[in-house]
């Protein structure tokens, strides 16, 4: 069951992340280059590929300085969900240039971050998550970044996510231009809406939506990018949202 709004406003002022029953969820995509939408907001650019099924992963970097013992990204967790929608959290150790594999298959990838570097601090190449054997790329983590910058998520088995907050920018060009996104949500089969669409120019803003969009169990969520005033279109694009146990436990 979804929160009201009085109820998210007592959970964050008692500390409501520190109560394993609710867990905020924020999710920042960027997509650099939009010419003519739909495009999803992701570095990979274009729609997002969702998998169909689970996927035998691969993590690659282009910079040979992303090593076990380099001077960039040295180890990356990876946190996904598995065909059941479990969560799944890996951390890998990189390769540079040569592929390393991703112990557990998975069906989702909630998002990717640069655990431990050497003396550079972040990572010096991008760094790709893709279909085992240079398939398909699912995530990536820009150049000194050490983040996926990435809107899709997946709401785990056993939760509910409740959006409360959009936050989104044109960050490029600088002339005149305006664009319209959308939130992105998509049932266990792949049928998908568009249910709330708003409009950004160059204004960083963020937008509360309370009570906010519901995300139930095994659905997907994001945001796209539906039409764009100016081609090569720059665009910073995140959500803030709660997310509850189903079943809380009694404490």
């Amino acid at each position: 069951m979804p929160l009201v709004t009085s109820e998210i406003n007592n959970l964050v002022a008692v500390g409501w992340q520190e109560w394993p029953a609710y867990r905020r969820v924020v999710a920042i995509g960027h997509n650099s280059d939009i010419d003519t939408g739909p495009e999803d907001m992701w570095t990979g650019g274009g729609l997002y590929p969702w998998m169909t099924a689970s996927t035998s992963l691969e993590i690659v970097s282009s910079s040979t300085a992303d090593t076990a013992l380099g001077t960039g990204a040295r180890t990356v967790t990876i946190n996904g969900l598995n065909d059941a929608y479990d969560e799944v959290s890996q951390t890998v150790s990189l390769n540079g240039t040569s592929a390393v594999s991703i112990p557990t298959p998975l069906y989702r990838i909630n998002g990717a971050l640069v655990v431990t570097t050497g003396s550079g601090n972040v990572n010096a190449g991008t760094l790709t998550i893709r279909d085992a054997g240079g398939g398909t790329t699912r995530a990536l983590i820009s150049v000194g970044h050490g983040t996926t910058q990435q809107s899709e998520y997946t709401t785990p088995a056993g939760y509910t996510l409740q959006v409360i907050t959009l936050v989104s920018c044109i960050n490029r060009p600088t002339s005149t231009r305006d664009a319209t996104l959308a939130t992105y949500i998509a049932n266990p089969n792949g049928s998908y809406r568009l249910p709330f669409e708003y409009s950004v120019n160059g204004q960083p803003f963020a937008l509360p939506i309370l009570p906010g969009v519901i995300v139930p169990e095994k659905t997907d969520f994001g945001i796209r990018c539906t039409y764009v005033s100016t081609t090569n279109t720059d665009i910073t694009a995140a959500w803030i949202g709660v997310m509850k146990l189903n079943e809380i436990p009694v404490i």
